[in-house]
């Protein structure tokens, strides 16, 4: 039996310490989603250092999004009943444990937001945006391979343009309703295009290497530039239309020409998708960053870059061995209880044997 290649479960491990780097900027400095915060109190290298973990989220989630489109882009059929269940068993996990610090430390986290979290909400609720937009793309995966699979190269190209100039670029720009489908569904078929036509991509590592380190660059300096107040919002729409599509393709084709087979890789690849619900959960993600590892204080130190990776990997970590803990003892109960549905119906629809796709989405397995 040929064995399973993990480059592109080392891209999944590497992506998600992308995202989670990215939330310890967001969400332990400047507190984007809570009021502002701290950016102005650090030094001129802190400050570089979290433009340079920002762009981690944005290009992290596309190349999840672009995995599941190099996987699935040949299946007829694909189930989110395996992301519901992991997504709901968070949800009343992270419900529980946000009890416990509430009541115990006396945090300000919302009753509201435990509830909604607990619920079915944890999945179409905004209690976590990606696994949202996850399963929607699935759900609508048989209708899109249906007309992707049939494409040729040149109609693949204009499909994808059109996606990017007007749902993807157009909703970031006009701040739309529905730009975390929108993403995931170009991003999806970018991965499904390299799949598909991988032998004609005929792109060396090197360039590759120089578009990635030279996309995440200007990635950060924009950003850099729109924290200091030069540019306001207009970063956003930069970085997101532009460098984030450029950086991330980049990223997915480097990974794609590498040769790796590692049973250690693949099993830590797995539990990535539980390590971001854990670590995003709405209940718990400012208790982490600002209780735990005190990213408020860490960003005044003259060391905070070796402070950041501590805490960044540090999670991660810990995280990932909570979610072994589920595969271990919660999912093979749950097989037993819940069989699953067919989520990679016509396995033989793929001959390109790079990589063989989980049950743990996406797919096996990001805010």
């Amino acid at each position: 039996m040929m064995k399973r290649k993990s480059n592109i479960e080392l891209l999944r491990i590497i992506a998600m310490v992308m995202i989670v780097g990215h939330h310890y900027a967001v969400h332990g400095v400047l507190h984007k989603l809570t009021g502002g915060g701290g950016y102005i109190e650090g030094s001129l290298p802190n400050k570089i250092l979290v433009c340079l973990l920002e762009p981690g989220g944005t290009v992290g989630v596309a190349v999840f999004f672009m995995i599941t489109g190099f996987f699935l882009i040949s299946r007829k059929e694909a189930s989110p009943q395996k992301v519901i269940e992991e997504t709901i068993y968070y949800g009343i996990i992270c419900a529980l444990a946000g009890v416990g610090v509430k009541l115990l430390t006396h945090e300000e986290i919302s009753w509201g937001n435990i509830l909604k979290t607990a619920t079915v909400s944890a999945t179409n609720g905004g209690v976590w945006w990606f696994a949202t937009a996850y399963v929607f793309l699935l759900m609508l995966v048989p209708y899109i391979n249906k007309y992707a699979t049939g494409c040729s190269l040149i109609e693949y190209k204009k499909m994808l343009t059109i996606i990017w100039i007007f749902p993807y670029s157009g909703d970031i720009l006009f701040s739309g309703l529905y730009t975390s489908v929108s993403k995931a569904i170009l991003f999806y078929l970018i991965g499904g295009f390299i799949r598909r036509f991988k032998e004609r991509i005929k792109i060396p590592p090197k360039i590759c290497l120089a578009i990635l380190v030279g996309g995440w660059i200007l990635n950060s300096a924009v950003s850099f530039l729109e924290y200091e107040g030069m540019i306001g919002k207009l970063g956003d729409i930069i970085n997101e239309s532009l460098f984030t599509c450029v950086t991330a393709c980049a990223l997915f084709i480097l990974f794609c020409n590498l040769d790796l087979s590692n049973k250690y890789v693949n099993k830590i690849s797995s539990t990535m998708y539980g390590v971001y619900l854990i670590s995003d959960s709405i209940v718990l993600r400012e208790f982490i960053w600002n209780n735990i590892w005190r990213v408020n204080l860490q960003y005044k130190q003259s060391n905070f870059a070796l402070l950041a990776m501590i805490s960044i990997v540090g999670t991660v970590v810990v995280c990932g061995l909570i979610d072994y803990t589920r595969i271990l003892f919660i999912e093979p109960w749950l097989r037993k209880t819940i069989p699953p549905q067919n989520i990679y119906a016509n396995k033989s629809s793929i001959s390109n044997n790079n990589s063989r796709p989980s049950p743990h989405l996406p797919p096996k397995s990001l805010r």
